[in-house]
């Protein structure tokens, strides 16, 4: 009688389960197998199960231990879940595929992806502040700056300058009237840059600033796109854009030294091109230079020798006669000449680079704050109770 009652109550479990399938049950539907059989084995009986259900079988475990338990003519799906859950695995339908995965390798990635991202949230952000210059680097070449010197914001500079260049003597005027300290031979950067600027010989681009996480890449732009236009194998006309003008990447990793103090690795690329068009294409000059740099919080660098040349077709010659008609008796030839001038202009990028607080110190700071707010909140509640019961 008890067996009855059993049999009865699996097969209305079996029918709650899997309602049609269990209705039409037949004897081909039941499995047993021993419990010494491997798994992978095992798994494999069930093929022409899960074929008929119009999915393809997928092992991606290694486990191949027996199954351990004893399967006795049980419905398959039920035998096949028992197996699974009895080897500590996992199934999933995607695509027309069931799947058995390992529980354990879910789990690790998950911990590992979490990981990730705890250990990307502790990471120190860094702001880096970008000075362009741009300027004639022949007198940058006779002032006998020293860029490699530069601290707190000055370079050394050479005091004794010996050059018969009237702009680059009165560069170097200003300069030492406005900055220079005798002691240290240093002069002010900005004082370089306003010098230059009051002369016409050099001016700051730009001065951008981007904050990046540290191991990420930053990227500045300071120029424009240009397009050209490309067809492709339909016939369509479309346009490519491109960028020119200056672009820099820095990928600054914070790390720690022997005395526990934090510093930047920082890679830098930098390039600066200009486009101009041609009776063919588009010409695209780029003067480019990569380097790794390694600074404290709050340190500079400059990135330098990036440059580029300017052609100025000028004419030369007795005034007005030069610019003669050429059909007046051919004077314009006599009295005048065409001349190419190139001027080589040089970019110089200052990057200063600060490290700062990750997010759990910041949390951290305004807890801090915050209690000490509620103290004094205290102290003065216990004053105002004192004076009270004094008077």
């Amino acid at each position: 009688m008890k067996k009855i009652i059993i049999t009865i109550i699996s097969i209305i479990l079996l029918m709650n389960l899997y309602g049609k399938d269990v209705r039409n049950l037949k004897g081909t539907d039941l499995v047993s197998l021993r419990s010494d059989i491997k798994f992978k084995t095992a798994i494999e009986l069930f093929r022409p199960f899960i074929k008929k259900q119009n999915l393809q079988l997928v092992n991606l475990s290694d486990y191949n231990e027996p199954i351990g338990i004893s399967i006795d003519k049980l419905y398959w799906k039920i035998a096949l879940k028992n197996i699974i859950t009895a080897a500590g695995l996992q199934t999933e339908i995607k695509n027309n595929m069931y799947l058995i995965k390992d529980v354990s390798a879910n789990i690790k990635e998950g911990e590992t992806k979490i990981a990730t991202e705890e250990k990307s949230i502790n990471k120190n952000e860094v702001l880096i502040q970008l000075t362009f210059f741009e300027a004639d680097s022949d007198i940058l070449n006779e002032l006998g700056i020293d860029w490699s010197t530069l601290t707190n914001g000055k370079v050394n500079i050479n005091s004794n300058l010996n050059t018969t260049n009237l702009v680059t003597q009165n560069i170097f005027s200003l300069i030492y009237k406005k900055s220079f300290e005798t002691a240290s031979g240093t002069v002010d950067v900005n004082a370089i840059f306003k010098a230059f600027e009051a002369k016409g010989k050099g001016h700051v681009i730009s001065t951008p600033q981007i904050t990046v996480l540290s191991g990420n890449e930053g990227y500045i732009h300071d120029g424009e796109n240009f397009s050209i236009k490309t067809t492709d194998k339909d016939g369509n006309t479309t346009d490519a854009f491109f960028s020119a003008g200056t672009i820099i990447k820095v990928i600054p990793v914070v790390k720690i030294d022997s005395k526990g103090k934090k510093f930047i690795q920082m890679s830098i690329d930098a390039q600066r091109s200009t486009a101009s068009p041609s009776v063919v294409s588009t010409v695209v000059k780029i003067s480019e230079t990569k380097t790794q740099k390694i600074l404290y919080d709050g340190e500079e660098t400059v990135v330098g020798g990036l440059t580029v040349k300017d052609e100025q077709h000028v004419r030369k010659g007795i005034p007005i006669l030069k610019d003669l008609p050429p059909w007046v008796l051919g004077i314009r030839y006599l009295a005048g000449y065409e001349k190419v001038s190139v001027k080589s202009k040089e970019l110089l990028i200052i990057i200063k680079a600060h490290i700062l607080k990750n997010i759990y110190d910041r949390e951290k700071e305004k807890q801090d704050i915050k209690f000490q707010i509620n103290e004094s909140r205290k102290s003065f509640e216990k004053l105002d109770s004192k004076i009270i019961n004094n008077q």
